[in-house]
């Protein structure tokens, strides 16, 4: 057998992997959503995922590794979804900005059972709060490095980022929620977006620059 013909078998096999990987994680995202994670059954898994046990435990080892591997995937196809602020002018930071929300809120809304898991509609057991913890630290992680950017362009005023992070975090969060509710349109997420947005860059007051000021001094 040719060289070649050996890298197009090991390129089709791991496209088979791929699929098979992923065909378990969709059924498992669906089932945990609509069932719970303790009311899914192993065999349920598997006859949604139309997999043998054996093909399952050669991807994950077991139902909570599944869960695991669903919530680290969305994370890096939302790291993935929000570009950097690349510049100075507040104008054109604020749209780069409102853009990246509107990405993050239209994953989120592709992803409604995935949602329904994170935002803790369906019951969640202790052991996989771990993973959900982790996972909204790297949200946080990812605000707070987009919130170090911003200082460093001088669009950002100084203070603590890790903070800031989690607070935008809890706003986020709550502004993500009303997806497992209802279906969003994307005139919606636009409006969410700038509200969202708003809020963080002005908080509530009508001259934020001068509370702002007085809190420094």
């Amino acid at each position: 057998m040719s060289a070649r013909e050996l890298d197009g078998r090991a390129r089709r096999a791991r496209a088979s992997r791929e699929a098979t990987r992923a065909r378990i994680l969709k059924a498992a995202r669906e089932l945990f959503a609509r069932q719970g994670f303790h009311q899914t059954a192993l065999p349920d898994l598997l006859e949604a995922a139309d997999v043998a046990r054996g093909t399952f435990y050669l991807h994950f080892d077991s139902k909570e590794a599944a869960f695991a591997a669903l919530l680290e995937d969305f994370l890096q196809r939302l790291s993935a979804s929000v570009g950097p602020v690349t510049t100075r002018s507040p104008e054109a930071a604020r749209d780069e900005l409102l853009a990246n929300i509107e990405r993050a809120l239209a994953l989120v809304d592709d992803e409604r059972d995935l949602s329904r898991l994170l935002f803790a509609e369906v019951s969640i057991p202790d052991e996989l709060r771990q993973h959900l913890d982790r996972f909204f630290s790297g949200v946080a992680a990812l605000i707070q490095r987009a919130l170090d950017h911003g200082q460093r362009l001088g669009l950002v005023r100084p203070g603590d980022t890790a903070l800031r992070a989690r607070f935008l975090l809890g706003v986020l969060i709550e502004a993500a929620r009303g997806s497992t509710r209802k279906r969003r349109t994307a005139r919606d997420r636009q409006r969410l977006a700038r509200e969202v947005l708003e809020f963080a860059l002005a908080g509530l007051l009508r001259d934020p620059r001068a509370i702002a000021a007085a809190v420094r001094r």
